[in-house]
Formats: structure tokens, sequence, C-alpha cells
């Protein structure tokens, strides 16, 4: 029976996309293929709280080792020099494909944002870009089969590697998804009249997330708006960025958020203000559509591509542009109502189904 590992190393303790992506792909993928064993490589530092545990439970065709191997790295790649196990196929669900792997191999390919933009890689930047440029290169020369998850993606990296190495990139576009909150419940605490109105931004605060323009824009609209109105920001920091203290009246900060925070806050929100200046995929555009929440967000890399028209699309470098869509958002219902609706059919479009049959058709291909 083939045996297939996939990387999931990315895997952590709290919420993020590539986590989303990975837990979703698996929890899809392996109820499809009942003639393949499955081994997932998991971080030795993840809990057994952990929504993958409970599944590999209930799957006996699953395997989870735990490997001390952190997501980016050279000690990942010396920690791959040796054999994870026998297996026919690897693929890494997080980008960083090992160096010392050279069997058969997929890798899902997230973005490709530090290569054009070092600028966001912080401290020692340089010296990181060149290692970061060290792994894209090996991916393109030695995967067996590149997945990116936006046609924006696939151009960007192809147009930076076709000329560079000697073979056609081996490369197709699979979307994400977007599901329901786990643990749903009711906003009630949080929804109108309970609370001032808010618009909220979600998801991990980095310098590419442009928070600081959106705290600007809102700065700019509360003085337009004679009412009780609030900025929320959720999300867990990365060591490249620190949000302005002390942050401007009406804003809060609730530091990370699970799922069932998620599915508080989120339905209840004037719209998520999603203005990132790079997205290779941008999932919380989706899970806020899921939701049945307007979205305002960037006309820039892949995020017209996910939004269609479904979302209210704005120039993520203009302050000013940024306010205009919050002030026409709080301002008209109707709009509001529209762009929900878009949105509800929108995210209709996508299928975490469809994304693992789509995968398990190149496994197939490559067995």
């Amino acid at each position: 029976m083939p045996q297939i590992v996939l990387d999931a190393t990315g895997f952590r303790n709290f919420q993020t996309g590539v986590g989303r992506y990975a837990y979703n792909l698996i929890s899809n993928l392996v109820p499809m293929a009942p003639d393949l064993r499955w081994v997932i490589l998991v971080s030795h530092r993840l809990t057994h709280r952990h929504p993958i545990m409970d599944f590999a439970q209930k799957e006996m065709a699953i395997q989870i080792v735990a490997i001390n191997a952190p997501v980016i790295g050279p000690r990942r790649d010396i920690r791959f020099l040796f054999p994870i196990s026998r297996y026919d196929l690897y693929h890494c669900l997080n980008s960083n494909h090992p160096l010392f792997v050279h069997r058969k191999s997929v890798v899902t390919l997230h973005d490709f944002m530090y290569i054009n933009y070092p600028q966001f890689l912080g401290g020692f930047s340089s010296l990181k870009r060149r290692y970061l440029e060290l792994l894209m290169s090996h991916l393109a020369r030695r995967a067996s089969h590149i997945i990116a998850i936006s046609h924006f993606l696939a151009d960007d990296f192809r147009a930076y590697y076709q000329n560079k190495i000697k073979r056609t990139l081996p490369l197709s576009v699979i979307y994400e998804a977007a599901t329901q909150f786990s643990n749903q419940s009711s906003p009630t605490s949080i929804s109108a009249g309970a609370n001032p109105p808010y618009f909220l931004y979600y998801g991990e605060l980095r310098p590419h997330k442009n928070i600081d323009r959106l705290i600007a824009a809102f700065c700019i609209l509360k003085k337009k708006i004679d009412s009780p109105l609030r900025l929320l920001i959720a999300g867990t920091p990365h060591p490249s960025y620190q949000l302005p203290r002390p942050l401007p009246a009406g804003i809060d900060y609730l530091g990370a958020a699970d799922d069932r925070r998620l599915s508080q806050i989120v339905p209840a929100s004037i719209a998520l203000c999603f203005v990132s200046l790079y997205e290779a995929f941008g999932l919380p555009i989706l899970e806020a559509m899921q939701a049945g929440t307007a979205v305002i967000t960037s006309n820039v890399s892949a995020m017209p591509e996910i939004a269609g028209d479904a979302a209210y699309l704005v120039d993520p470098y203009s302050v000013d542009h940024i306010a205009d869509a919050m002030y026409q958002l709080y301002n008209d219902q109707d709009a509001r109502a529209e762009y929900i609706r878009r949105g509800k059919a929108r995210v209709a479009q996508f299928s975490w189904q469809d994304t693992a049959r789509r995968t398990l058709e190149i496994y197939r291909s490559l067995l």
C-alpha cells in the first residue's frame, strides 16, 4: 500500500492560515483514498489538543510522527538528512521544501512575498532573503510538482524562475476554501445594541498586513462619524511588527482569537478590513464572506482574484481610500447588504473537497 508523508510541521498551537489549509486538506483528503497510508509530520511542540490529533485517532490509515524540526531554517534541513520512514511520496504543506528531500515530492507554495519584498523580513533581511532564495530555487528545480494557491502566485513564481532553471515548472493552481468557524455560537454578546458597532481586522500581525494604515484610516473615519464606533484588531503578533502604543481611542486589540471567538466577532462586525499589501490568497476574505460579513480588501496581488466583485476593493497605500470605503459601508446599509449577498455567492465557488480531490489527482499521477 503506497505511503504518503504529509509535512504538517507548520501546524501551531494557535490558528494560522497555513494551519487551516493543512487541516482542511488532510481531513478531506484521507477519506477520499482508502487505498493509501498516511504519515503526518508535526512539530514536537504541538499539543494533543490540536484538532489533527482527534482526527488521526479516528482514521486507522494515519500515523502521527512528532519531530523536532522548525518550519524554516538550516536546522530543519539537517533534520531531513535522516529518513523519516519508508514513503513513496512527500508533500510539504508549508512552502519550505527541505533541501535534502530528493524522492518524489509535492510542495504547496503559499507565498513568494519575501523574495520580492525582503524589507518585510525585519532584521538580517539580506541574509534571510539569501536563504529563502536557496529554498525556492531548490523547490523550483527539484519538486516533482508545485501547487500554488492562486494564479497570481503561480504567475509570480513562474516569472521569477522560468528563465533561471532548465525545465518547465510542474505547476498547478489549486485554491483554498473556507469553512465555518468551529464551535460556532450565536454572536449575541457582540451584537448591535450591546456594544458600539465596529470594524474588524483579524490575522497574524506582520508589517505587510498594513495595520498602521488601517489605524490611520479609522482615525479619519472617527472624525466624520458623530457616534460611538470601534475598530477591533485580533491576531497573534509576529516579532517583526509591533502595534503602536498607546492605541488611538476606539481601537481595541483583542490578542489571539480562536475559532470560538471569531465565530462571535466576525458575523457581528460592520465589515472585515483586510487591506494587506501582499497576499498570495487571503483566506480571511472567504471566511468573512462565509460568516455573512461584508469585506473591504486590497486591489493588489491575489486579493482581487479571490474576492471577485464580492468585496469593496481599495488602494492599500491610500489611507483616504480605506477610510472612504469604511465610511460608505458604515452609512449605506444597502451597499453593505449587497456585498454580503455577493460574498455568499462567491464563497460557494470554493470547496475544500475540490482542493483535496485535485491534490489527490496529482498524487496518483506521481505514484
